[in-house]
Order: structure tokens, then sequence, then C-alpha cells
């Protein structure tokens, strides 16, 4: 899993585990990404 933490008003970390693979860092951001985009497009 991964950790989502808010850093400031227009700032989001994340805190993934120490033994993450590349391949679910990828898919956790492409997540993220569609998020992001789906909140924007309103």
């Amino acid at each position: 899993g991964v950790m989502v933490l808010q850093a400031g008003p227009d700032v989001v970390r994340f805190a993934p585990s120490l033994v993450v693979e590349d391949a679910d860092i990828d898919a956790g951001l492409d997540r993220f990404e569609r998020a992001v985009a789906t909140l924007t497009q309103g």
C-alpha cells in the first residue's frame, strides 16, 4: 500500500513502502493521474 498525506494547500505527499516495486509505483501514479484529471474536468 501507499500512504497519501496532505503536505500543504496544494501539495500531496506519497509515502510508499520501502520495498515497493516499480510496477506498483507506476500503477499508483496512473490512478492518481486519472483521479486528478476527473476532478479538474468538472
